[in-house]
């Protein structure tokens, strides 16, 4: 079973004196937490040798959005969510955000709704937390600790620099990340990320990005992001012509995140990491250009492609059709 390296191990670049634990989220507090058991999703993942990984997300909104942390987003290619009443779906990787370890996936459906939020301005060192999250994998578990500092720093992999984090006592596992770091109030104040096996005083440690400074990458990742395809309501499935592409901006060209399996992207030979420069021979440099030229066309239609891939470019046609997407 593959274990995800940030939350396995990291290196903390400020490590505080620790403070005594609060004393704890009392029996009314949990009770709140369980009527709010819908907030997070285990996520399981194939990674490129067939076995699986273990994350979890949190519930961002009822259209289908779930957050998580890129590094667990990116260690395979396909991704099945399992909500709290054991629901399984197929996710997809909407928008990534490496720097930030965040990304967002995808879902067909509306989901529950989502936990409130409070901001990290109003948490206190000594407050209680808990971490809910997915650890090796074995279901949902609720883990305690404290808050013992703010706006740390912390490496997780050779070219990742974490800043801002919220430092906590709650000890947290692989399968933990991208979890929710909640008050006793199951407000969520962040998102699960990494750890260190034990501070100077021998306590494990572990680090969340604080909700706000999540909530303000994820807002961009979604308005900056796009799905070449179908929308996901039946009564557009058949009036939204696509290609059946996710794509990113990045610089002067789109860059492609993910391509739907059986899509006419697909047929065509699309891959993820192709850069489309040109789209029937107009420039393309936002998701908006590539929408509105394949909305123009309609479908029936083929839209020419110039892509640019492995530094060579080449012209790729996908006849636009209507994408439905399978769960």
């Amino acid at each position: 079973m593959q274990r995800l390296a940030p939350l396995a191990i990291a290196v903390t670049l400020s490590l505080p004196a620790l403070g005594p634990a609060a004393a704890g989220c009392g029996p009314t507090d949990m009770n709140t937490l369980a009527g709010r058991a819908s907030l997070a999703v285990e996520i399981t993942i194939r990674t490129p040798g067939g076995q699986p990984a273990h994350g979890t997300g949190i519930i961002w909104n009822e259209r289908g959005h779930i957050v998580t942390n890129d590094h667990v987003a990116s260690v395979g290619d396909q991704h099945v969510v399992t909500l709290a009443g054991g629901e399984r779906r197929a996710a997809r990787v909407l928008a990534r955000a490496p720097q930030h370890d965040l990304a967002v996936l995808a879902v067909d459906g509306p989901l529950p709704a989502p936990a409130p939020r409070k901001t990290t301005a109003a948490l206190r060192a000594g407050e209680s937390v808990l971490a809910v999250g997915n650890p090796f994998g074995r279901g949902m578990s609720v883990a305690s600790g404290a808050v013992t500092g703010f706006g740390r720093d912390v490496i997780t992999a050779p070219d990742r620099r974490l800043t801002g984090m919220i430092e906590t006592t709650t000890p947290l596992s692989p399968g933990n990340s991208g979890g929710p770091l909640l008050t006793c109030r199951g407000e969520v104040v962040g998102i699960n990320t990494a750890a260190v096996a034990q501070g100077p005083s021998g306590t494990p440690l572990g680090f969340a990005i604080p909700i706000d400074q999540a909530a303000a990458v994820v807002d961009r990742l979604l308005e900056s992001s796009t799905v070449v395809t179908a929308a996901s309501s039946p009564a557009e499935r058949t009036e939204r012509p696509g290609l059946g592409l996710y794509v990113v901006p990045n610089g002067q060209a789109l860059v492609v995140h993910q391509v739907v399996p059986g899509s006419p992207a697909a047929r065509a030979g699309a891959m993820p990491g192709d850069a489309i420069i040109e789209a029937n021979g107009r420039l393309v440099s936002s998701p908006a250009d590539l929408q509105a030229l394949v909305h123009e066309a309609g479908t029936g239609t083929v839209a020419v492609l110039r892509i640019v891939r492995y530094g060579s470019q080449l012209d790729m046609a996908v006849r636009i059709t209507p994408v439905v997407f399978s769960s």
